[in-house]
């Protein structure tokens, strides 16, 4: 607590505000600062010019000089955000924060380490290019700046950064949002716990289905064909069980560093929490006669927030849009006759391998009946940056599939491991595959140079991990869906279910051809809807690869009926197709909410009297599925997350209940079961084995009630004027230190409504193990007119800065809220009629 009491004492005689001493300075307008250059970057001038957002425009002769230049901004603003990504991409946080986030570093570097030097050696001489150049700008930044607040109260200083950083922090986004490991990992505990055959487990392990809105139907493909092997639908189980290794005792910290990691927990999830959509509409269709395109990612809300917006100008390249701080490049925007959104694709990226190991042994695994020595990478965890600090020792398991995860997998103070002795393998293509990541770094310059469908559609099969959903619009007026990213090419192994590593067969014969991929050019309808909703049907034959997985249908649902009903009404205006994103109707409330209301209330809740279980019932079945800020929705929100943990904690133990309940093949399957208790009273999941008589519709909602109106009554109110969503559904921008005693509120933005939920359109999650307050949700909201020259308008949830009391941290939130995105300016005139600052950058 010793430097929390200096830092507070500095603070109280301190003439400036609480936070602001540690704020960059301020960039004059007239004439510019002049910045001349330490490295072998830029190769001429590069000129920043920051708008009345802070939003740099940056122009220059060449791709590495624009990357120096994004670096030295992604620096000045962003530093320590990009520290915490750089240390949690090389499995090192521990070195930051201490032993808390051993069980973090133990399983980032597992994985995300997996074959990164191999990938590095493989990236082309273009990308080693532009990352070496932004990596001097981002050093170069950060001499400029110095350092922030929380490093100066943390006692951290800024590490110079290399190529492999920005491999790492690549590495981190990528496994954030590649599909497969935790689907499988869930059936495989799931099957562990039932059994192969229980009927539990059939009526569990279900597809998630499409909703009958796939992004690409049958009838749309347009790509080549394709005609996989048979497929096996069987499970194969469990091999064997060992005794787990014992855990690694460790000094825990204490005082603020313990604060500061129990509020990153957060942002370091075991598994990530998201959904993005993305539509774009035929100009054939559109009022104003050009393809309009929309999009708006879903990830973890914060300050900073995670994306930085940024234009790029050179002689014949343009792109604005946001980027990552720690990458460089525009990952999601336009240029000069693109505009493209991203979503994630669900396409099955990872498989877990279950290896043979023969009894008694722990070095050796069997691969069709022929023994392999496991291989050993040797990783020291630095339990802080002193010199004299603890060092934690783990050797980490590799397999001809992949690295093994340790026996502690997953677990952390509060979660047991979920292995239960078996040597489970991660075959992943960023990790499996580094030769297709060479050009990784430039497809990303090369898709916002793109003219036309055919130069995208190139660019973006080298997004090789992870598979994401490219939806574009084009000044041609075309409009096209295409999907990014290696799909492996599988043996009939069941594809959502870890596969036997006792078969050589398991290993990846290839990748698809990237023609064969499902994709759809300028379709009959007039729009493509690419909503994290399944890709493709089960009939389609490339599914076999692309796998089972998929969002839940609900926002997908919402998007196609919007669009239908505007393109039947005529032809809607860009802010009528933008619209959508406000959207906060939830579907599947229009068939749960009158059945859960059916079996609510019919015997009393110890705790409550029974006109509050009445009215809280009522609420439950009046709900409309508008997550509105005024809309009595809590109850209904509330009961639903009770009934599906209370339903799953009668068959398996809370921690895999909880995994499972986050699952969307486990909530669709909840949902039809739900309905066919309701209708028929057959199901084998509404039946509790540890009890007598069978529970039923009734007994459940009746076990579920009693938490959901203690929760209800706690976060919101007794009464129902109480239960409006938006009292508890409120969103503020959390920072690190946000936690930490006596200072904490000053990295914390003020608490205001929101509507929405995860599964509407403006899906805003709510944590429902924190009051329902929102955790994630769009990061930035993009609308394109592509007439030519493009008319385009962005917002992120935040701002540009990510230092705490700075002006930008957050002043675009309001405009992000109301859904109001504003036009980036891309000429150097058009920036100096609000110009907020200038940066010269000279050449050595």
């Amino acid at each position: 607590m010793r430097t929390l009491s200096v830092f507070a004492l500095l603070l109280a005689g301190s003439a400036c505000h609480p936070l602001a001493c540690w704020h960059p300075a301020d960039l004059p307008k007239d004439p510019p600062l002049v910045l001349q250059s330490q490295d072998d970057w830029p190769r001429e001038k590069v000129e920043v010019r920051l708008d009345q957002l802070g939003i740099p425009h940056v122009f220059g002769q060449s791709e590495p000089d624009l990357a120096y230049g994004l670096g030295v901004m992604h620096a000045r603003d962003r530093m320590f955000q990009m520290m915490l990504l750089i240390h949690a991409g090389e499995g090192r946080l521990t070195e930051m924060l201490g032993a808390d986030f051993l069980p973090v570093d133990r399983d980032n570097r597992t994985i995300l380490m997996h074959g990164i030097d191999e990938e590095l050696a493989a990236a082309s001489p273009r990308d080693r290019e532009i990352v070496e150049a932004y990596c001097a700008g981002v050093n170069q930044g950060a001499s400029m700046v110095g350092g922030s607040a929380e490093m100066a109260i943390l006692g951290l200083e800024w590490e110079p950064i290399t190529p492999r950083e920005v491999l790492a922090v690549t590495r981190f986004q990528q496994w954030d949002q590649s599909v497969g490991f935790w689907e499988e990992m869930a059936r495989w505990r799931l099957v562990k716990a039932k059994g192969a055959t229980a009927p539990v487990v059939a009526e569990l392990m279900r597809d998630t289905p499409s909703g009958g809105v796939p992004i690409v139907a049958a009838d749309e493909h347009d790509g080549a064909a394709f005609t996989p092997p048979a497929p096996d639908t069987s499970l194969h189980v469990p091999l064997h069980e060992q005794t787990p290794a014992p855990l690694v005792a460790v000094t825990r910290a204490t005082g603020l560093r313990a604060q500061l990691a129990q509020e990153l927990k957060a942002w370091f999830p075991r598994r990530a929490q998201g959904a993005s959509n993305s539509w774009s509409v035929s100009g054939e269709h559109t009022a104003a006669g050009a393809p309009v395109l929309a999009n708006d990612p879903h990830l973890r809300h914060g300050a900073p927030g995670i994306f930085y917006m940024v234009h790029l100008e050179g002689p014949d390249f343009s792109v604005v849009g946001g980027s990552f701080p720690g990458i460089p490049g525009v990952l999601i925007g336009h240029g000069r006759h693109i505009a493209w959104g991203i979503t994630n694709a669900f396409a099955d990226t990872v498989d877990v391998v279950a290896l043979r190991t023969p009894e008694g042994t722990d070095g050796v695994y069997t691969v069709d009946d022929t023994s392999h020595a496991f291989g050993e990478r040797i990783e020291q965890f630095k339990l802080g940056k002193g010199e004299d600090a603890e060092v934690v020792t783990r050797t980490i398991q590799t397999s001809i599939f992949g690295p093994v995860l340790p026996p502690d997998w997953g677990s952390d103070d509060e979660t047991p491991p979920p292995l239960t002795g078996e040597k489970l393998a991660v075959q992943w293509t960023a990790a499996q595959m580094p030769g297709e990541l060479a050009n990784l770094v430039s497809a990303f310059w090369d898709l916002a140079e793109s003219e036309n469908v055919e130069d995208a559609f190139q660019a973006v099969q080298e997004f090789a991990a992870p598979a994401m959903s490219v939806n574009m619009a084009f000044t041609d007026g075309t409009i096209a869906y295409r999907l990014s990213g290696v799909i492996p090419v599988r043996d009939g192994q069941r594809v959502d279910f870890p596969k036997d590593g006792g078969r050589r067969s398991s290993l990846w014969a290839g990748r698809m051809d990237d023609a064969q991929k499902p994709q759809e050019t300028n379709p009959a309808k007039g729009f493509i809807n690419a909503t994290n909703q399944r890709i493709v049907e089960n009939d389609v034959a490339s599914q076999r690869f692309v796998g089972f997985e998929g969002g839940m249908p609900w926002r997908a649902m919402q998007v196609d009926a919007r669009l239908r009903a505007m393109l039947e009404a005529g032809k809607p205006s860009t802010d009528e197709i933008l619209s959508i994103q406000q959207d906060a109707t939830f579907l599947e409330a229009s068939t749960l909410a009158p059945i859960l209301a059916a079996h609510c209330g019919t015997r009393p809740v110890p705790g409550h009297d029974e006109a509050r279980v009445k009215d809280f019932c009522d609420a439950v079945g009046e709900f409309d599925g508008v997550y509105a800020i005024d809309a009595i929705a809590a109850p209904y929100a509330r009961l639903r997350h009770e009934l599906f943990l209370a339903v799953l904690g009668a068959h398996v133990d809370p921690f895999l209940a909880g995994d499972l309940s986050g699952e969307s093949f486990v909530q669709m399957a909840l949902f039809d079961l739900i309905q066919a208790e309701h209708d028929s009273g057959a199901t084998a999941v509404f039946d509790d084995p540890a009890t007598e008589p069978r529970e039923g519709l009734d007994g459940f909602v009746t076990r579920a009630l009693k938490p959901a109106l203690d929760a209800v009554v706690a976060d919101f109110g007794g009464g129902k004027a109480d239960w409006r969503w938006g009292k508890g559904h409120t969103m503020s921008l959390r920072g690190a230190l946000s936690s930490a005693p006596a200072i904490g509120f000053l990295f914390e933005t003020a608490a205001r409504e929101e509507a929405g939920q995860s599964n509407t359109p403006r899906a805003e999650r709510g944590d429902p193990t924190n009051h329902f307050r929102v955790t994630n949700g769009a990061g930035l909201r993009l609308i394109a007119e592509m007439s030519d020259p493009p008319t385009v308008r962005m917002i992120n949830d935040s701002g540009q800065s990510g230092h705490f009391g700075h002006r930008h941290l957050e002043d675009q939130y309001p405009l992000w809220s109301k859904g109001e995105p504003r036009v980036l300016m891309l000429s150097k005139d058009q920036v100096a009629a609000e110009l907020d600052g200038a940066m010269d950058i000279l050449p050595k």
